[in-house]
């Protein structure tokens, strides 16, 4: 029997599907996975590489779509994880709640 070695994202994806799935669906689960799955994929080759410096000016807005897409992500995240019991008494911060948040 070979052992699969699974990463975090594969096993938060499992978890999710295993407590959630019946209540949420698999799109939901997606729309938290995919995205930080995205960012992991898109950082592996730069953080491994060097790579010229180079000027784009699609960059800020490809930066911006990510920061927004993760954002959304942790999002949804944060709403299924408060349907725990005893996750009713945690209050988040009032910046957070309002969505306070630029992603510049």
């Amino acid at each position: 029997m070979k052992i699969v070695e699974k990463g975090s994202l594969w096993l938060l994806r499992e978890w999710l599907e295993l407590e959630f799935s019946r209540e949420y669906g698999a799109a939901m689960i997606g729309r938290i996975v995919d995205p930080l799955q995205l960012v992991r994929k898109e950082r592996q080759k730069p953080a491994h590489h060097f790579q010229k410096n180079e000027f784009s000016t699609a960059f800020h807005a490809r930066r911006r779509e990510t920061l927004w897409s993760i954002f959304q992500s942790l999002t949804n995240l944060r709403e299924v994880l408060s349907r725990f019991p005893g996750a009713n008494k945690i209050e988040p911060p009032a910046w957070l709640a309002n969505q306070l948040i630029d992603v510049f």
